[in-house]
């Protein structure tokens, strides 16, 4: 569940700005868990530590707890010089991810400006 409050607190009361970073967390977030299954599948802990790290960046701006508390223990997993990471750990975040994915889409329509020349970059 994302805090609305904390999100709108967060960028300064802007609609505006809230509704671009969710769409930029919707355009991301597809990246980050090809990242995350192409290093489970290569077997890399550094490499889902890594996929890990960049979506609990992504997902902090929503302060969705739960989804953030899923990304940091496969971050912790990955940190790990063996591969220790589990299934059952996949599976928690990407459910997470599910369920904050559609608040985070409604965010989109807030306050929307159709600026072509104004771009928002995420870097985590």
């Amino acid at each position: 569940m994302i805090n609305i409050k904390s999100i709108t607190r967060n960028c300064g009361d802007d609609p505006a700005l809230v509704a671009e970073l969710a769409q930029l967390f919707l355009e991301e977030c597809p990246h980050y868990l090809l990242s995350l299954d192409r290093a489970i599948s290569e077997r890399s802990s550094e490499g889902v530590r890594l996929a890990a790290h960049r979506l609990r960046g992504a997902l902090a701006i929503f302060d969705a707890q739960a989804s953030l508390a899923a990304a940091a223990c496969l971050e912790d997993m990955g940190a790990s010089t063996q591969f220790l990471v589990t299934a059952d750990a996949v599976a928690a975040l990407k459910s997470e991810l599910a369920q904050v994915e559609g608040e985070i889409r409604s965010l989109t329509s807030l306050g929307i400006k159709n600026d072509p020349g104004s771009q928002v970059s995420m870097v985590i």
